[in-house]
């Protein structure tokens, strides 16, 4: 079933419509069922009877190429967005692994996550072994955002960094020894895999004026 109409209404509550092309509220909608809304502008709560949820959620899977998942802009082209990179990243046989996380000047890092999704191990070459792992700064400090206490299948790094105008860095994986402070010098051994997930604030420029 379809409704072409626009509404606007005090409280609506919707059990089985399929499509709503345009839906303007001023109160809140409680839904019983799906709604597939094309464009739906609501001032005041909405509140799905079939999910536990109570408040803002956004759910985004983030991506290799930091993905924009919400913004602060009159337009879809402005404004200050949040960004989000997700990838899992398979390690190499090296010391660090650089990230696809690139931190613009002026980004604030909100957050960043770990989790080892194939268990990680330094490849018995010699040298300071590896027994952590830190995501840290390109060239710079190994662990200056999050460290994982070990390297076995789904070990969490969850940190929220001090919020500071950053001056432009990329993410990297590195190896620890068992102090969590000093980098390894021991290799990672082929094949472990590390996912990363990183939250950031990033201002994109107003639009211009329209001709």
């Amino acid at each position: 079933m379809s409704r072409k109409e626009t509404y606007t209404i005090g409280t609506l509550i919707v059990n089985t419509l399929a499509t709503i092309t345009s839906l303007a509220v001023s109160g809140a909608i409680a839904v019983v069922g799906a709604i597939t809304a094309a464009s739906v502008t609501v001032t005041g709560a909405v509140a799905a009877a079939s999910s536990a949820i109570s408040g803002a959620v956004l759910l985004s899977g983030g991506a290799a190429t930091a993905a924009v998942v919400a913004r602060l802009g009159k337009t879809v082209t402005e404004g200050l967005e949040l960004k989000v990179y997700d990838e899992v990243l398979t390690l190499t046989n090296a010391v660090t692994l650089d990230t696809g996380c690139v931190i613009a000047a002026g980004d604030i890092i909100l957050s960043v996550q770990g989790n080892i999704d194939v268990a990680v191990t330094g490849d018995g070459g010699g040298g300071a072994a590896v027994a952590k792992i830190g995501i840290g700064i390109k060239g710079g400090d190994e662990d200056a955002y999050a460290e994982f206490a070990a390297m076995v299948k789904d070990t969490k790094a969850n940190a929220i960094p001090d919020w500071a105008v950053n001056s432009g860095e990329t993410l990297a994986i590195f190896g620890l020894q068992a102090n969590g402070a000093t980098a390894a010098t021991e290799e990672f051994a082929v094949g472990g895999k590390v996912r990363v997930r990183v939250a950031y604030l990033t201002p994109n420029s107003l639009d211009n004026v329209a001709a």
